[in-house]
């Protein structure tokens, strides 16, 4: 992020999407929220973020089977079966952690993030190839789920006759009791974005308000994250 205003507008986005009208404290909204979105990331907590997140390094395995089967002929591909997930040696991985290639290795020393680092990356990965139709595709299914959300709510709208705890009818709607600011949030988001270099990008541009897992906070096993493949 290049400055505080990127990363509001990424929340704002989130909020506009999910059908949320912001109050006018902002702030109060991201303490309802339960996290501190519109702190921007320093430096080293970009390195900490990234550097923990080892399916997002160029010399994943993660990355590399996506990137050999838009850059790479048929012929000179890995099958998706024999890339050694597990190696300690080939790529990076949840067990093996980072090969001694990867800038996060802990023979490079801390490596250093600056902001303009971060820009280069998002710019990019611009040249990716079909990124940007992966983009549209994203669009489209974010489209539809908005559609989905405004119907859904439309029908929970309709009155239905329920007993209070003295047995007494009465009539109410499921929309009836606001949900919480977290809830809304989550179910106007894609679960995982499954273009892994976009989703990389999209990581970047929202400081990683991108999908539903990176905001609830990815699986963990034996303390190392795990992807959602």
């Amino acid at each position: 992020m290049t400055d505080f205003s990127e990363t509001l507008r990424a929340y704002e986005a989130l909020a506009k999407r999910a059908g949320i009208n912001l109050l006018p404290n902002k702030q109060e909204d991201i303490t309802r929220l339960g996290q501190n979105i519109l702190e921007k990331w320093s430096p080293e907590r970009w390195r900490q973020e990234i550097a923990r997140r080892w399916y997002l390094h160029e010399y994943s395995w993660y990355m590399f089977e996506e990137s050999q089967e838009y850059i790479l002929p048929p012929e000179n591909r890995i099958p998706s079966d024999k890339v050694p997930m597990n190696s300690t040696k080939d790529f990076c991985s949840a067990y093996g952690g980072c090969i001694e290639h990867c800038g996060y290795h802990p023979s490079h020393g801390r490596t250093r993030l600056e902001y303009s680092d971060i820009q280069k990356a998002i710019k990019g990965l611009d040249g990716f190839p079909y990124i940007k139709e992966a983009r549209a595709e994203l669009d489209r299914e974010l489209k539809q789920m908005q559609q989905g959300l405004e119907e859904s709510r439309k029908q929970n709208s309709i009155p239905r006759t329920t007993l209070t705890s003295l047995g007494d009818p009465q009539e109410e709607t499921l929309n009836s009791k606001p949900k919480p600011l977290l809830f809304k949030v989550l179910e106007a988001q894609p679960f995982w974005i499954w273009h892994r270099h976009l989703h990389l990008q999209q990581f970047l541009m929202t400081q990683g308000l991108c999908c539903f897992n990176h905001i609830i906070g990815e699986p963990e096993k034996y303390g190392k994250l795990m992807p959602i493949f």
